[in-house]
């Protein structure tokens, strides 16, 4: 729990090598890590506990037999080494693991930090649980504690998971657990030894008499369905009961089946949505029912909205209402939440929230935010009073309502995270929330193993997707995100679900905006209703950003622009936009305050993707106004708020714009910039640029080289393009492959004679012998035996520090009559500033 990415920090060192050391004091979870990362893989696991009176060599002999190392080598074991700090020798053992272990897994937990050098990189440190996942582990082991005591139990136990396990403990009553009392060493020990043993047969299923009935008597079964459907669900067995109903057809099972789909799985639903709709009602209201949790919004408006007559059932127009908006008619929407009154729901509590949140919802996207803000107010103070079975599912709409309007989530008892199987939107909510407040770690946990229990409906899916797809735009992760962006919008288009066409189109303009300038502009579904209020303000922002990067000339009316009652988010979206105009069209200072303002209004927010946005144009601003001291402040901000995030590109533009506070480039930094298009394409294409390549740059691009080079006396000449290694006269130093080499002086010569002779170009690149030799040591008298020698010997030396491989060239060719350097090898050579 809230060790997302230590496990899997874990699992990547124990796939590429043979140790893996967990650092951490006691009682911070380092042995349930071990045993998460462990528990699927297929090896031997051997747990051996380190004692202080006894030599480890004679623990490890007695668990593996003589020559231990030996004997774990030949079983491919996996050896589990608890507490390695109570010895006293425990570095030289781990140095010797990182040596000679080959087949053999060493997991080592300890409190002590090792010092041997060869063990760096095998560590992973645990520190405190995430806030979020204390938490959750306190309202699991102290369910009746008030916040107040919840919130105490948290500071004393300090982030600890064993010390919220014994301090939730009541000594007044006897532990349901029969682990409760059991001290730490001895639960680790438990829990690892469980791994080298065979699992116990599990007890009977709950759907055995079930299963028995339905191949002897379909009614009874039917009966049984209806009776324990709710609790069967509510225990999380949905997919298990799926898979018993799965291959059903008896006619008697039809209208059970048609509820188990709809409360159920990805395959269960998939299933669902192949079925025609139904005759009977109630059996017609559970399918679509089911449809809408899958996404397909026009699906089920085409089959309630003939149907379903206002003031009869509830149920019914709250399920049109809802997918009404969703497929895009958010107006025909509002208008049947307001004729519905209080209709069927004065006297239930729950019923009147979930309106009230759909007629927030709908005015949202109806353009009205200030009456989706009033509704939402009147549903929050009704949720008050609503039980906890229904409170999880309303809590999901809740959130996204606040995430859409720009409003801070304030807590609420219904907070505390879903434990149901199906309740997926709770999740996913809470996610994409995440992401937006830039707690990244959280949220990729919590979208990631929604991805990996492979159980989302393709709604749910495209839903977590466009948090994924924010992520990894915001971390630095483009590669394969065009292609998933657009097969998202493909999805969306075919459910006829307008909310997540527009959520998923969003994101694909975002994909392409931070690509390339020629990255495609795909035209909106003419099957898709154009969004209206907020979301088309969203589209309006991306479609100008995207004119604006290519150059097109926007007149400021044809900005998005807030309008009352929509929020600060928007406010800040409409003035990055607006920022982003005034940056390409040259007024950098009028740019600098609008992304200045938006800025701090998105750290009061907590917004951080739109911080980093803010800053990233900030710093662009000061770069173009040729104010130094105020981009070095700016750089410092950025690049605090990319360790904060974690974000690659962010980072990556940090390394870029530094370039711009020193005189002459840092070619070594710019090479790898330009190998860093995962990161940030636009980054890399500036690179690129400024390494020689003659390219098309939008108008941002452009902002960037010219501000870049502005600074600088000196710039790289490549005649192929986009330089791959590059030779600096002035320092005599070669920039190749993260590394930078110093020639020699008589090297150095020679390597400007060879790019003299590649930049003429024709017959001219090829330089003889003896032109070489009168270049390189002055002589006036060329001697053929003596002169072609010692040209011979210094270019194998000066293929030592160009080539990978010396005895195969690649870029210093061997041609008729004497050398080259090979324009294929994209070389670069540092040059002043107007040559």
């Amino acid at each position: 729990m809230g060790r997302a990415l230590e496990l899997s920090q874990l699992r990547a060192i124990l796939a590429r090598g043979p140790l893996a050391v967990l650092v951490g004091p006691e009682g911070i979870g380092k042995s349930s890590l071990a045993q998460a990362a462990l528990h699927d893989r297929h090896e031997q696991v051997v747990v051996v506990s380190c004692d202080r009176e006894r030599d480890l060599e004679i623990c490890l002999n007695e668990a593996l037999g003589d020559g231990a190392l030996d004997s774990a080598e030949r079983g491919a074991r996996i050896v589990v080494l608890e507490d390695l700090h109570l010895q006293s020798d425990g570095d030289r053992w781990l140095d010797e693991l990182a040596r000679f272990a080959r087949r053999s897994k060493w997991l080592v937990t300890t409190r002590v930090a090792p010092q041997a050098e060869r063990v760096r990189d095998a560590l992973v440190t645990l520190g405190p649980l995430p806030e979020d996942a204390a938490l959750t582990l306190a309202r699991e082991c102290a369910p009746a504690l008030d916040d107040d005591g919840r919130d105490e139990l948290l500071r004393e136990a300090g982030g600890s998971p064993l010390r919220i396990r014994i301090l939730s403990s009541r000594p007044e009553e006897p532990p349901d657990d029969p682990l409760a009392g059991l001290s730490a060493a001895t639960l680790r020990r438990l829990a690892l030894q469980a791994l080298s043993s065979e699992a116990p047969a599990s007890p009977a299923a709950p759907l055995d008499s079930l299963r028995a009935a339905l191949r002897s008597d379909p009614v009874q079964a039917a009966e049984m369905l209806h009776a324990h459907l709710d609790a069967w669900m509510d225990a999380g067995l949905g997919a298990e009961l799926w898979e018993t109903l799965e291959e059903a057809e008896e006619p008697e099972l039809r209208s059970v089946k048609l509820r188990v789909a709809a409360r159920g799985t990805r395959t269960s639903l998939a299933w669902l949505a192949e079925q025609p709709p139904p005759e009977v009602f109630e059996d017609r209201l559970a399918w679509a029912r089911g449809l809408g949790l899958a996404g397909f919004s026009q699906r089920v408006v085409e089959a309630l909205e003939h149907e379903v007559v206002p003031g009869t059932h509830f149920e019914a127009e709250l399920l049109l209402s809802d997918a009404l908006c969703s497929a895009g008619f958010p107006e025909r929407s509002v208008s049947q939440l307001e004729a519905m009154g209080e209709v069927e729901a004065n006297e239930d509590p729950t019923a009147n929230a979930r309106r009230e949140l759909l007629l927030a919802k709908a005015r949202y996207h109806a353009g009205d935010s200030a009456g989706a803000k009033e509704a939402l107010r009147y549903a929050e103070r009704l949720l008050k009073a609503v039980g906890s079975d229904a409170l999880q599912s309303l809590h999901s709409e809740r959130t996204a309502l606040r995430m859409k309007l720009g409003l801070r989530n304030e807590r609420m008892d219904m907070e505390a995270p879903t434990r149901e199987r199906g309740d997926f939107r709770s999740r996913i909510y809470q996610g994409l929330r995440l992401v937006a407040s830039g707690r990244f770690n959280r949220s990729a946990a919590l979208l990631d193993a929604l991805d990996a229990a492979g159980d989302l409906p393709v709604g749910g899916r495209l839903l977590a997707d466009v948090g994924q797809g924010l992520l990894r735009i915001t971390r630095g992760r483009y590669g394969g995100l065009s292609s998933l962006a657009r097969s998202m919008v493909l999805d969306a288009e075919r459910l006829g679900n307008a909310t997540l066409y527009h959520w998923s189109f969003l994101l694909e303009r975002l994909v392409n905006l931070g690509r390339a300038l020629d990255a495609p502009e795909t035209p909106w579904s003419p099957s898709i209703p154009l969004p209206t209020g907020i979301p088309h303000r969203y589209l309006t922002a991306l479609r100008v950003s995207h004119a604006l990067r290519r150059g097109e000339s926007v007149h400021s009316s044809d900005l998005p622009r807030a309008e009352p009652g929509d929020g600060p988010l928007v406010a800040c979206i409409c003035d990055l936009t607006a920022a982003l105009g005034e940056l390409v069209d040259g007024d950098a200072e009028r740019a600098a305050l609008l992304a200045e303002n938006v800025a701090a209004r998105t750290v009061d927010l907590r917004y951080f993707f739109f911080e980093g946005e803010a800053l990233l144009i900030l710093c662009q601003a000061r770069l173009r106004a040729v104010q130094t001291e105020a981009l070095r402040e700016e750089l410092e901000r950025l690049e605090q708020l990319a360790d904060t995030l974690r974000s690659d590109r962010y980072r990556v533009f940090v390394r870029l714009l530094r370039g711009a506070l020193q005189n002459t480039p840092d070619v070594n930094e710019l090479l790898e910039i330009a190998s860093a298009g995962d990161a940030s394409p636009t980054a890399a294409r500036v690179a690129r640029a400024l390494l020689g390549e003659d390219a098309r740059l939008d108008a941002l691009d452009r902002v960037l080289v010219d501000g870049l080079r502005a600074r600088w006396s000196h710039h790289v000449v490549s005649p192929r393009g986009s330089a791959e290694w590059v030779f600096d006269p002035r320092s005599r130093d070669v920039h190749r492959e993260n590394q930078v080499v110093r020639l020699s002086p008589l090297s150095a010569r020679l390597l400007e004679c060879l790019f003299d002779g590649l930049e003429r170009g024709g017959e001219d690149s090829t330089l003889s012998l003896e032109h070489l030799a009168r270049q390189a040591w002055g002589i006036e008298e060329y001697h053929q035996l003596r002169d072609s020698k010692r040209v011979h010997v210094a270019m194998r030396r000066l293929r030592t520090v160009l080539e990978e491989d010396a005895s195969s060239p690649e870029r210093l060719l061997t041609v008729s009559g004497g050398y080259a350097l090979s324009v294929e090898s994209s070389p670069g050579r540092l040059a002043p500033m107007g040559s």
